[in-house]
């Protein structure tokens, strides 16, 4: 059912093909939850990447849930506030499959995908989205969906779903869909990973 969904919504765009197994459900010890994707190996273990409003300021706590597998006891190891951008570490022998970062901005009106778990739901949701300019980008999202990646047409990662508005309103992350999204740019979590593994 996840594989046909993701098919369906995806049948008519030209995105470079991207392998969504590894995008997963972040959860914190409060019960907040969010969406996340490995972006980066440790020693010991691996980082996802997700909004900093998803971790709310906790630092410990956290459970990755992916591709039928449970990671647990996640640690935040760095936030950017201002960007919304998050790294949490978890401690494992997994070497999940990685997704490539870019913090360049497409061309206005090219197309990608975003992907995520808004409300939620068990399943992936990935669908088309067009690039606005200025970071925003016309695709369906809600809470959950909060850090979910989006795709380039070269199927990089060029900015994490952050906040979302209907017309007329302004951008949050309360409890409501909306079909204008802003994307949190990767400039600075890209720094950080390239610093902490002495690139």
């Amino acid at each position: 059912m996840r594989a046909l969904l993701i098919l369906l919504l995806l049948a008519s765009c030209s995105v470079a093909p991207t392998n969504y197994s590894n995008i997963g459900q972040l959860y914190s010890a409060d019960g907040a939850y969010g969406t996340a994707f490995p972006v980066a190996y440790a020693a010991d273990g691996f980082y996802v990447l997700t909004c900093q409003h998803v971790v709310r300021g906790l630092d410990v706590g956290f459970t990755f849930h992916v591709d039928g597998m449970s990671y647990y006891d996640g640690m935040v190891v760095w936030v950017d506030e201002e960007a919304d951008t998050a790294l949490v570490g978890f401690t494992s022998p997994a070497r999940p499959d990685l997704y490539v970062l870019t913090a360049e901005e497409p061309q206005k009106y090219s197309r990608g995908i975003a992907a995520g778990y808004p409300l939620g739901v068990k399943f992936l949701v990935a669908g088309p989205v067009m690039f606005q300019g200025g970071g925003v980008i016309n695709h369906v999202s809600g809470p959950g969906g909060s850090g979910g990646p989006v795709f380039n047409e070269q199927g990089r990662v060029c900015g994490i779903i952050s906040r979302y508005r209907a017309p007329n309103t302004r951008f949050t992350d309360v409890m409501m869909f909306g079909w204008i999204v802003r994307m949190a740019p990767l400039g600075s979590v890209i720094e950080k990973i390239d610093e902490m593994l002495g690139r």
